[in-house]
């Protein structure tokens, strides 16, 4: 039996063979649709890298620009120093001839010469030449390297030298910075920095010089990683000065072995940019320089291209192959693995930024803790926390505020190493994990590499952002003997810096306020408030010169009913981390002012001097405070001397000189307390409204043993004088070192030698000895009244 099957009978292979093609479109579709995703997530990838790699050189160009700018800057100050020393004067102050008689050789030029020796060895890193020429050309006092050149070998004319006209033709104050040179006395490439000497007259003697060894620049602009390249380029000629892979010393070329120029940068007017050169990556940025400066320079930044992608060199055809096939196999046989993948990245990784989580930097850190303990070596824990971040989210929103912390991460990577790690604990903390640190030394300075870095803006969308950060740094296996104790630590220094605005803190026992002893000394330092433990001790100063007395300077103690009478070394530092500070603060305020009062009721009109923390000048209540106080006690302004430090005020520079400036239009003196341990510059100390400089005790008491105390003194009495401010030195503990101090004009002294601090009562034979002494006869600014000096506030 046959079966007629008619044409439009379906057959029993009719529906695959009809299907075969659908599904081979569908496949053929489908490998497209993948080859197609993967071309478009590798280009993604790519501009992606590309951008983060521009952002990278962006910041570091940023950086290094900055760094040579603050070279130039700290070179300045240094001469401007050394040129206000008082061995010029002295050289030129003899009569014969106003200074030309004196010969080279003669015990006047030699101690020209002694200064210019303490000078180099105090800031030997980065400078290799000093020398002085006379107005005339004649040089005086040459020292290279730590070695000082004698009299045969000194020029008889310098006056041909790039920088001596260059120099003259400024006003004294002002320094001359040449193009580097080779110098045929170091046998390297340097820099020269010039500045006029004069008595302040306006009369100029000569012209002081030093150089540069251009090799620092080369050093300051360096990466230790070696990911990152930096060059300085001549602006006009597009040559390579300086090169971070090439020294330049013994080299009589200043040129870089491999290529010496940038062609497309000689004459470029742009300020900044960033293009690719032979498969490198780089950009430039100009240095700003002052207008006596004669360099014109970019700081360019280079990394390889390739670093933006492996696939970068493969060609459209392998990319959409090797693109399908991964994608097959992805899909055909590694979905398990990946799917294991996702769940330890989910594990160890943060969800928002994609950096490592807590859980990651537990386990890398507790390894690295027993590497370090059993190698003998060290290793750092950073705890950063972002200034007002909580401002950005109520301001801006969550949305930025999730931004913002993805680009965290990127943005610390030009201050690490490769093997360092940074993890986000949560919020708006993170913490960075330097291996095999060396020292705490190193530590700080990252970290205040990685607080430098986040204040350059961040871009969120249409604006700009800028942050701040505080750090904490706990050292393994120094400070705790596990992690979790190292980030406790790093914890508390964290808040330290945080509270004080320090950027930096380093973990110390001395910080951690959770200790059992601290938190029963901090008990009983509340209670000593309210029961009037506190009492005041007062040490004399003295006027120099003349030998009266100018003042005291009130200290307090605390009368412990069982520990007898305690420093405030060991209470106050205690007392600044906490709100304890404002009522002590508040206290010491009124007992020296009613001590003030009560020797002006006796007859004696003696001004005190009261110590103030930086939580007490970053205070918005202390001017009222301060004027409350002497209105109640009827003391005139100019009895009070408000002592600050130097670190107190660099602290918040600008809300502190607003506050100086009202406390001096009220008429109360300032003092810096301490100076010359502070660092601030002398650009900024110009512009408070001070009255005198005390010198810290660390300097004085070595004044007569060791000479490179002795020339930091002598620079700021120089200073002083030429600012027009009274100068206080603190630690005098006996008769030489006040005769000596006296020789270097110091108008006044503080310590042992006249008086320990004692109760008011046992200085009653001094304030009844000692005659009084004005401001103006102590060496006080001149020609700038305080107002309210005729009467109290009464």
């Amino acid at each position: 039996m046959t079966v007629d099957a008619r044409p439009d009978d379906p057959s029993p292979t009719a529906g695959p063979r009809r299907r075969a093609p659908v599904v081979r479109a569908i496949l053929v579709v489908s490998v497209l649709l993948l080859a197609a995703s993967f071309l478009a997530a590798v280009a993604r990838t790519r501009d992606a890298q590309r951008a983060a790699l521009d952002a990278r050189l962006d910041l570091a160009a940023t950086d290094r620009t900055r760094t040579v700018a603050e070279t130039f800057d700290r070179a300045s100050s240094l001469l401007l120093v050394l040129a206000r020393n008082s061995s010029f004067t002295e050289l030129y102050a003899d009569p014969v001839g106003a200074g030309t008689a004196v010969a080279v050789g003669t015990p006047l030029a030699r101690a020209v010469t002694g200064t210019l020796l303490d000078f180099q060895q105090l800031y030997d890193r980065t400078t290799s030449e000093f020398c002085f020429i006379d107005v005339s050309g004649r040089e005086y006092a040459r020292v290279v390297n730590g070695r000082a050149a004698g009299p045969a070998q000194l020029s008889a004319d310098e006056s041909d030298t790039t920088f001596f006209a260059g120099a003259l033709a400024l006003p004294p104050g002002q320094v001359y910075q040449g193009e580097p040179y080779w110098s045929a006395d170091t046998s390297g490439w340097v820099i020269s920095s010039a500045t006029a000497v004069s008595d302040g007259s306006g009369r100029v003697f000569g012209v002081l010089h030093f150089e540069t060894v251009v090799d620092a620049l080369a050093t300051a602009i360096g990466d230790d990683s070696g990911a990152v390249e930096a060059q300085l380029v001549d602006r006009t000629t597009g040559r390579v000065l300086v090169d971070t892979r090439f020294p330049t010393v013994g080299t009589e070329e200043l040129r870089t072995p491999g290529g010496d120029a940038y062609p497309f940068l000689a004459g470029a007017t742009a300020a900044a940019g960033t293009t690719t050169v032979d498969r490198m990556r780089l950009a430039y940025r100009a240095v700003p320089v002052g207008e006596q400066n004669v360099n014109d320079w970019y700081l360019v930044v280079s990394a390889p291209a390739a670093a933006q992608g492996l696939l970068s060199g493969l060609d459209l055809s392998s990319l959409t192959l090797a693109g399908a096939a991964v994608l097959l196999l992805t899909v055909g046989g590694l979905t398990a693995r990946t799917h294991q993948r996702r769940l330890h990245r989910a594990a160890t990784s943060d969800g928002l930024t994609g950096l490592p989580n807590r859980n990651q930097l537990l386990e890398v850190a507790e390894k690295q803790l027993v590497l370090a303990q059993r190698g003998g070596t060290e290793m750092a824990l950073l705890l950063l926390d972002l200034d007002r971040f909580k401002e950005i989210n109520d301001t801006l929103g969550h949305q930025w505020g999730d931004e913002l912390l993805r680009q965290i991460g990127p943005r610390l990577q030009p201050a690490l190493r490769h093997t360092d790690l940074v993890a986000r604990l949560g919020g708006d903390e993170f913490v960075v994990l330097l291996r095999d640190v060396g020292n705490e030394d190193t530590a700080r300075r990252v970290a205040e590499r990685i607080v430098s870095l986040l204040t350059q803006p961040f871009q969120l969308g249409d604006l700009s952002c800028g942050i701040e950060a505080s750090i904490g740094i706990a050292l393994g296996p120094r400070d705790g003997a596990d992690v979790h104790e190292l980030l406790q630590h790093a914890d508390v220094a964290m808040y330290v810096a945080k509270e004080n605005r320090f950027g930096v803190t380093v973990y110390e026992s001395s910080l951690d306020l959770h200790n059992p002893r601290k938190l029963s000394m901090l008990g009983e330092l509340r209670v000593a408030i309210e029961q009037q433990q506190l009492e005041l001790h007062f040490q004399p100063i003295n006027a120099l010169a003349v030998g009266a007395r100018r003042g005291v300077e009130a200290l307090v103690r605390w009368n412990h009913p069982e520990r007898g009478l305690v420093p405030p070394d060991e209470f106050i530092p205690l007392a600044e981390h906490t709100a304890l500070m404002q009522p002590i603060t508040a206290y010491v305020l009124d007992r020296a002012l009613a001590q003030c009062r009560r020797w002006l009721d006796e007859g004696h009109s003696i001004s005190m001097a009261v110590n103030i923390s930086a939580r007490s000048l970053h205070d918005p209540t202390f001017y009222d405070l301060v004027y409350g106080t002497l209105l109640r006690h009827g003391v005139s302004p100019d009895l009070l001397d408000l002592e600050i430090t130097e670190s107190a005020i660099m602290v918040d520079p600008k809300g502190a000189r607003e506050l100086l400036v009202r406390l001096h239009d009220l008429g109360v003196r300032l003092s810096i307390d301490d100076f010359g341990t502070g660092y601030s510059s002398l650009a900024y100390l110009k512009t408070l409204p001070v009255h005198s400089l005390k010198i810290d005790r660390s300097f004085v008491r070595g004044l007569e043993a060791d000479q490179s105390d002795a020339v930091i003194v002598q620079s700021v009495i120089d200073l002083g004088r030429n600012l027009g401010l009274s100068v206080v030195a603190e630690g005098v503990e006996d008769g030489p070192t006040a005769d000596h101090l006296t020789r270097l004009g110091c108008t006044m002294g503080q310590g042992w030698f006249w008086s320990r601090a004692q109760p008011a009562a046992d200085l009653s034979d001094w304030v009844a000895a000692s005659p009084a002494v004005e401001p103006s006869a102590a060496g006080e600014r001149a020609g700038a009244p305080v107002p309210g000096r005729q009467g109290s506030v009464r």
